[in-house]
C-alpha cells in the first residue's frame, strides 16, 4: 500500500488500475455495457468485484440482529482490548475496490464494528457509517476474511468476546487528464445461445482499457437470442463499433463491420468539452434498440481532457457513440453449400 495507506487506514487505488477500468470515455463504454448486460440477473464478470462479493457468500451467515455477549471490563491491570495482529493498512490491497463502485465513482470513510471472538477471529461485522451498498459490502468482506487479532482479555487475563471499531477510508485516485484524441474501433465477441462468450476479440482503445473485461464471461441469454436469428441455434458473431471525436481533433477513418451483420442498436451521446477540458452538456442525441445506459448516466461524468494541443482555449463539440450488429457466426456462403 504504501503512499496509499491514509489516516484512517484508507485504500487509495492505484490510478492505473482505475483508469483501466473507468479512464476516460471509455467510463460510457462501461456504462453502457453494463446496462445492456444486465437486463437479466448476470452477475458482473470483474476480477476485483468477483473478489468481494464471492469472499462475502463464503462468509457464515448471521442472523439480522445476532444477540450480543455481554460487554467484559477492561478495568484491571491484566485485561486488555483486542490488539490487531497486524497492521491494518495490510488488510486491503489496491484491487479491493469494488469496480463497480469504480464506476459509479463511489467513495467515502465506511464506519463498523467487528465481534471478536476468544480465538482472535472475527465473528460478525455490523456497519456503523454507512457510505454505498457495494462499499460497506466491500468494506465487511476484506474484514472478516483478513483481519486477525490477539483476543482481548478479561479482568481475570483470560481471553474473552468483545468488539473492536474502526473505519476504512476508500478513496478515488485523482486521474490525469485523459487525452483528447478520436478513435471509431470495432470489437468482436462470439456467443452461443445460452449467453456464454465463446471468443471476444478487441481493438485497443487509446484511452481505457479492456473491452473484453468489460463485457466478461457471459450475457444474459435473453440478449444472445435478441443477436441472432430467431431459428438458428448456432452461435451468434456481435460487433461493437464504438467510437469517440472531438472537435479540432483530426478525425479517424469510419470503422467497417462485416458485410451481411444486422445493425441491432445504436446510442450516441453529444457533449461539449469547457476551455479547461470538462466534459459538460452531456446529452443523449440518438438512440434506437436495445442498448441503454443509465438515466442519470451524463450527472456522473467528470473526466478532464488534454486539451492544451488543440490549441486557442475554446469550449468544443464532442459526440461518442456504440453500435451492435449481429449475425449468424456461419458464413453465407457456406450455408449455401451444406
Amino acid at each position: 500500500m504504501k503512499e496509499s495507506v491514509r489516516a484512517a487506514f484508507g485504500l487509495r487505488p492505484r490510478p492505473t488500475f482505475a483508469k483501466r477500468i473507468a479512464g476516460g470515455i471509455m467510463l460510457l463504454q462501461s456504462f453502457i455495457l453494463a446496462g445492456l448486460l444486465q437486463t437479466a440477473p448476470t452477475p458482473l464478470d470483474d476480477k476485483a468485484i468477483n473478489t468481494i462479493t464471492e469472499a462475502l457468500a463464503r462468509l457464515p451467515q448471521q442472523p439480522a440482529n445476532p444477540p450480543q455477549p455481554p460487554a467484559p471490563e477492561f478495568t484491571g491491570e491484566r485485561s486488555r482490548k483486542p490488539v490487531p495482529l497486524t497492521n491494518p493498512s495490510t488488510w486491503a490491497t489496491n484491487d479491493d475496490y469494488p469496480v463497480a463502485a469504480l464506476r459509479a465513482h463511489e467513495q467515502g470513510s465506511v464506519g463498523f464494528r467487528l465481534d471478536i471472538g476468544i480465538d482472535g477471529v472475527p465473528a460478525h461485522c455490523e456497519i456503523a457509517e454507512h457510505v454505498s451498498t457495494v462499499l460497506d459490502a466491500a468494506t465487511c468482506a476484506v474484514m472478516m476474511a483478513r483481519a486477525r487479532f490477539s483476543p482481548a482479555l478479561d479482568l481475570k487475563g483470560k481471553p474473552a468476546p468483545a468488539s473492536w471499531r474502526s473505519r476504512f477510508r476508500w478513496e478515488l485516485p485523482e486521474m490525469p487528464p485523459t487525452p483528447a484524441i478520436a478513435y471509431d474501433v470495432v470489437n468482436r465477441l462470439l456467443v452461443d445461445t445460452h449467453g456464454n462468450v465463446l471468443s471476444c476479440s478487441a481493438a485497443p482503445f487509446p484511452n481505457a482499457g479492456d473491452f473484453c473485461t468489460v463485457v466478461g464471461s457471459t450475457v444474459p441469454p435473453v440478449m444472445a437470442t435478441l443477436w441472432r436469428d430467431a431459428t438458428s441455434d448456432v452461435p451468434a458473431t456481435v460487433f461493437f463499433r464504438i467510437g469517440f471525436n472531438i472537435e479540432g481533433v483530426a478525425p479517424v477513418v469510419p470503422a467497417q463491420v462485416r458485410s451481411g451483420m444486422t445493425l441491432r442498436s445504436t446510442i450516441r451521446i453529444g457533449f461539449d468539452l469547457s476551455p479547461e477540458g470538462k466534459l459538460i452538456n452531456c446529452r443523449e442525441t440518438e438512440h434506437s434498440g436495445d442498448l441503454s445506459i443509465p438515466n442519470d448516466y451524463c450527472t456522473t461524468l467528470d473526466e478532464k481532457y488534454d486539451v492544451a494541443r488543440l490549441g486557442t482555449p475554446q469550449t468544443r463539440r464532442g459526440a461518442s457513440w456504440v453500435q451492435i450488429y449481429s449475425g449468424s457466426s456461419i458464413p453465407a456462403e457456406r450455408k449455401k453449400g451444406e
